[in-house]
């Protein structure tokens, strides 16, 4: 074997020694973070373990801020719809006024019609008239218009209007309502029209 094929066996067996070496340290080596654990001591640990504490406090603190939150705009949230409901109630309402006191002049009118009919016996005619103005009373019913009970009812402000004291008769309380010159109406528990009354002195 020639020298020069000696050289270059012993230098593959240092280059193979070398690798070998390198391998070795670098398994032996820690990494950082293996490192950085074991550099830890108790009271970085503690201070690590405080630290978290704090920011789950922190993130509960935001958590029950924000359902806080959440709740009371839920509440606005459901004020705002029932006060929608009241108001679109209260405009179908009102519109229902208009109505209904548009209407009962017809109402009056029927009525006079079938009182004069009877006083001059016209039989026929009253019976069509009474039909018509039956089916009239029906509809405010329905609609939850009601006559104002007057004759013989102590006078209330709120659902009458007095246009004359008059004398009482017999054993009639003062106060108390003898006649009834229009019929008044409610309109569900509230005065659509007041009605006009004598009452007794």
């Amino acid at each position: 074997m020639t020298e020069e094929v000696k050289a270059q066996e012993t230098s593959a067996q240092e280059t193979d020694a070398t690798v070998q070496e390198q391998r070795m340290e670098d398994t032996s080596e820690p990494t950082e973070d293996t490192a950085c654990d074991q550099e830890l001591g108790p009271e970085e640990l503690q201070a690590l373990v405080e630290a978290q504490r704090e920011q789950i406090d922190r993130l509960q603190q935001e958590s029950a801020a924000l359902k806080d939150r959440l709740l009371r705009l839920q509440a606005d949230f459901d004020n705002f719809r029932r006060r929608s409901r009241e108001e679109v109630t209260r405009a179908g309402d009102q519109a229902n006024e208009r109505f209904f006191l548009e209407l009962l002049p017809v109402v009056d009118n029927l009525e006079r019609a079938v009182a004069a009919g009877e006083e001059s016996q016209g039989s026929g005619m009253v019976a069509g008239v009474q039909m018509v103005l039956k089916q009239l009373q029906d509809l405010l019913a329905r609609w939850e218009v009601q006559p104002i009970p007057a004759v013989g009812e102590a006078f209330d402000p709120r659902l009458h209007e007095a246009i004359m004291q008059v004398e009482a008769e017999d054993e009639t309380e003062s106060g108390t309502i003898v006649e009834q010159l229009q019929k008044g109406y409610t309109f569900k528990d509230k005065t659509l029209r007041a009605s006009l009354v004598h009452v007794a002195k």
